[in-house]
C-alpha cells in the first residue's frame, strides 16, 4: 500500500504547482505543505489544497484517498482475526472484537474531534 501511496502523493505534490490557480504564493499556502504527510499517515486525510480547483464544485485534488483509512483499518481486522483462528474461546474472540472496534472508533473520530477542538480554541481566541 506504502509505496503505491507516496509515489501518488508525490506526483500530486509535483504536478501542483502546474494548477495552482490563486493569489498567494503557492509555497507559503500551508495546505500545499500538509497534503503529502497529511494523507501518508493515513488517518489524516486532506483532499483540498487551497487555489487548486477552487472553481470545480468539488475540488478535491485525488478524491480516493478517504477510502485509504478504511482499508487499511479493515485489513489490520481481517489479519487479527487470523491471529486468533486457534482460538476455541468465544469470550476471548468477543473481546479483541470489542477492543478493535474501540481503537477503530478512536483513530476516525478522535481525530476530527481534536482538529474541531482546536479551531472552536482557536476562533474563541482571536474573537477576543
Amino acid at each position: 500500500m506504502f509505496p503505491g501511496l507516496f509515489i501518488v502523493l508525490l506526483l500530486c505534490i509535483l504536478l501542483i504547482p502546474f494548477i495552482y490557480l490563486d493569489e498567494e504564493v503557492l509555497f507559503s499556502n500551508r495546505g500545499y505543505w500538509t497534503y503529502f504527510p497529511n494523507n501518508l499517515s493515513l488517518y489524516g486525510f486532506q483532499g483540498v489544497v487551497p487555489g487548486v480547483f477552487d472553481s470545480n464544485p468539488y475540488h478535491a485534488i485525488n478524491d480516493s484517498l478517504w477510502t485509504i483509512r478504511y482499508e487499511f483499518t479493515l485489513y489490520m481486522f481481517v489479519m487479527s482475526l487470523f491471529l486468533m483462528k486457534g482460538k476455541k474461546n468465544s469470550l476471548y474472540v468477543w473481546s479483541w472484537l470489542r477492543l478493535f472496534s474501540f481503537l477503530s472508533y478512536m483513530l476516525f473520530f478522535l481525530i476530527d474531534l481534536l482538529d474541531h477542538l482546536f479551531l472552536e480554541c482557536k476562533v474563541m481566541i482571536f474573537s477576543i
